[in-house]
């Protein structure tokens, strides 16, 4: 019921966004373009702090699919359909294809003959997933800087920016400069 009120108010607001942007691109197309900017983070904004922000699992939405993935192919079964029955259909469809194919007929099955569950168990399980992605999250995030961190920056940077860098490496560091070059031209990242 929750939800339908909640869809509902969404809706609501999505076709009043849209009656007040057409108002608006009438009158001036820059403010209609900086109005649609500022309502889709308002609509975003109100998406988390609404219902869905209720469901179990909806942490899920706010990590890197990849490793949510890393986490859910290593456990059961029963674990990952308790987790993707309760998030968004579209995470959980593409979570699920990317799970081996046994996996997958094992989740299926298990989630078309789920009926009721414990609610502490959900929060139970709920906590245990949580705390596996952010292990995951924070053992991943451990690497940073070297020679592809600074080959990728350099690569989004302006022609005379790199030239510079580039000639003041030759000068103080010879070698890293050799390096950071090569990766540059064969782009061996």
């Amino acid at each position: 019921m929750y939800l339908i009120i909640g869809v509902s108010f969404l809706i609501i607001w999505i076709l009043t966004f849209l009656l007040f942007a057409y108002y608006i691109k009438k009158q001036n197309n820059f403010i209609y373009i900086k109005t649609k900017d500022y309502f889709m983070k308002l609509l975003s904004e109100i998406a988390k702090t609404s219902e869905f922000q209720n469901r179990p699992f909806n942490f899920i939405r706010f990590n890197d699919p990849e490793i949510v993935l890393n986490v859910l192919q290593q456990e059961q079964p029963q674990s990952v359909a308790l987790v993707l029955a309760f998030i968004e259909p579209i995470k959980a469809a593409i979570l699920l294809q990317n799970l081996s194919f046994d996996m997958q007929d094992e989740i299926i099955q298990i989630i078309a003959k789920m009926d009721n569950i414990k609610f502490e168990n959900v929060q139970e399980h709920e906590e245990i997933i949580r705390n596996k992605i952010s292990l995951y999250s924070q053992n991943n995030n451990n690497e940073i800087g070297g020679l592809k961190s600074v080959v990728e920056i350099i690569k989004h940077m302006e022609k005379t920016a790199i030239k510079h860098i580039v000639e003041v490496l030759n000068e103080k560091d010879p070698a890293l400069s050799l390096e950071i070059n090569n990766l540059l031209n064969n782009n061996n990242l």
